[in-house]
């Protein structure tokens, strides 16, 4: 069996190489997500409450792979929150253990240059609290060109650097992660004392349901757009995603409505009081609606994406919702809630989807709502443009960019939510 430390020295090795390849099935990436994380969740220094999850990046390859370890009452995510992370440099000459913190749902609201002095402030604040003595501080040097990159490097709190050619042994990296462990636990105490923003469970409020019940169908969808949506799952652990796309549909008049054939037994719970899970089955998936508006008035919001699942299948996938769910009231005590943290992203409505047998005038209908990321101005765009001609003429990796189309930027989305630029 190999050890951490040797696995680590087989990876780095690799992926220089494996980046020429397709992603898809790569024994490289499974050596990150499944290896290397394996190995360190096995260590037995993080036990009941924490995951591990390794990364080399989703459609293509990461410029900085990683391998993280989160409190999952804190994220479950690099997207906000605090976190333990392994990350290579982009040379793959260096491994940082860091204690970092999480930027992306941040940019989404915020742009690159206030996500910056974020970061440098709740780092600041957070290095007043710790005692930090036998860690390194604030910012590292990952040689990244990629904003993902970048935003790790100045999200980092505490950091120790392992040279690739001269790795510690499996007992140093041990009693490296336990040493990292209680500062991620002091980090996360200090978070909550100090009120910092970093979209963590003690900063958000839970939804009440006289929420969607004093709000129409439509309201509601544009109001849950940048909530988390929370399910308890049967083990008890919580699953948190923020809602990035939601449709309306408002009641027997609509002919794309599950009601506009009145009360039946499936959609009976739209006639109740709103703020209940409806819930129903479509091909192998449970989808999620959420009813709006008093009772006798049947409207609804279909859940159709949240953070890391577009579409409603895949959000039924990933969130878990089940039959059992049908008809409960939207709060902690029944396992489905939404909670709010006070996030106000910019909303992009369109039309509904896949709903042929409506009239033409529900069909075309701007009911449907979604998450809208920054837009890189066209300036910002021509810059990036040309970086990218300037590496390709020296022949590096240009780094993957989505933009509002202009000539030139490539189309590949990276990971996140749906549509997101690269800053």
């Amino acid at each position: 069996m190999s050890s951490l430390r040797d696995l680590f020295s087989e990876f780095a090795s690799q992926y220089p190489s494996a980046r020429k390849e397709s992603l898809k099935g790569h024994p490289t990436a499974d050596l990150m997500r499944k290896g290397i994380a394996g190995e360190i969740s096995g260590m037995g220094v993080f036990g009941d409450g924490y995951m591990v999850r390794g990364s080399v990046g989703k459609g293509g390859w990461a410029e900085i792979p990683w391998a993280a370890v989160f409190d999952l009452e804190e994220t479950d995510t690099l997207h906000h929150g605090l976190f333990v992370i392994f990350i290579y440099s982009a040379d793959m000459r260096s491994l940082f253990l860091c204690l970092d913190q999480g930027s992306v749902t941040y940019f989404d609201s915020h742009g690159r240059a206030e996500t910056n002095r974020h970061l440098e402030e709740n780092t600041a604040a957070l290095l007043e609290y710790l005692d930090t003595e036998g860690f390194d501080t604030g910012r590292i040097d990952l040689k990244a060109t990629s904003s993902v990159g970048r935003f790790l490097e100045n999200g980092c709190v505490c950091s120790r650097m392992y040279d690739v050619g001269d790795l510690p042994s499996d007992d140093r990296i041990r009693a490296d992660l336990a040493d990292f462990k209680d500062l991620y636990a002091r980090a996360i105490e200090a978070e909550r004392r100090l009120g910092l923003d970093m979209a963590i469970p003690g900063r958000r409020t839970v939804v009440p349901v006289g929420f969607f019940r004093e709000r129409d169908a439509v309201a509601v969808a544009r109001a849950v757009i940048g909530m988390f949506l929370c399910c308890r799952k049967p083990d008890g652990t919580v699953l948190r995603r923020r809602i990035t796309e939601t449709e309306a549909y408002t009641g027997e008049e609509d002919t794309a409505a599950h009601a506009r054939f009145g009360r039946t037994g499936r959609n009976r719970v739209l006639y109740e009081d709103g703020g209940r899970a409806y819930v129903y089955r479509c091909y192998m998936f449970w989808l999620l609606n959420l009813t709006a508006g008093g009772e006798g008035d049947p409207q609804c919001v279909l859940v159709r994406g949240v953070e890391g699942a577009e579409g409603p299948g895949r959000a039924s996938e990933l969130m878990g919702f089940r039959k059992d769910m049908y008809g409960n009231a939207l709060d902690e005590e029944h396992g489905l809630w939404l909670e709010d943290d006070g996030l106000r992203p910019g909303i992009e409505p369109g039309p509904r989807v896949g709903i042929p047998y409506a009239s033409e005038a529900d069909r075309s209908a701007l009911l449907n709502f979604r998450f809208r990321p920054q837009r890189r101005s066209a300036s910002a765009c021509s810059r990036a443009i040309s970086k990218k001609r300037r590496l390709e003429r020296k022949g590096k990796r240009a780094p993957l960019c989505v933009s509002s189309g202009a000539p030139g930027a490539s189309k590949r989305r990276p990971e996140g939510i749906r549509g997101r630029p690269c800053p």
